[in-house]
């Protein structure tokens, strides 16, 4: 849908699709099919991990999913929170090719500051 809302508009330069990096066959196959299209290039892969277990960037089929991502020369963007910071430089040493993008500055809770 993305796509047809902004072919032939210059100005957008990338895409980043909601994708679910556990769901390796999917994540492939998407991956493939908007890899595809010419344009707006498909540039990334963005997951809420915000959303899942804190520890979710230690799960091995998270892992699986990351390496993919990564093969495909694609830039991970971690919407993350400041209890899931620590694990973004394991990531970083685990897979040293994969891009990265951490949003919003991680999140920080800015408004406990007195």
């Amino acid at each position: 849908w993305i796509y047809q809302q902004f072919k032939g508009y210059d100005y957008v330069k990338g895409v980043v699709g909601g994708l679910d990096p556990v769901d390796l066959d999917k994540l492939q196959a998407n991956i493939d099919k908007f890899k595809a299209m010419e344009s707006p290039k498909f540039v990334g892969i963005r997951h809420l991990i915000g959303l899942e277990d804190v520890d979710y960037l230690t799960r091995e089929d998270v892992h699986k999913g990351l390496q993919v991502i990564s093969d495909n020369g694609l830039t991970f963007d971690l919407h993350s929170y400041p209890n899931t910071i620590k694990y973004i430089p394991l990531i970083a040493a685990q897979f040293p090719k994969l891009k990265m993008v951490i949003d919003h500055i991680a999140k920080p809770y800015y408004h406990d500051q007195g």
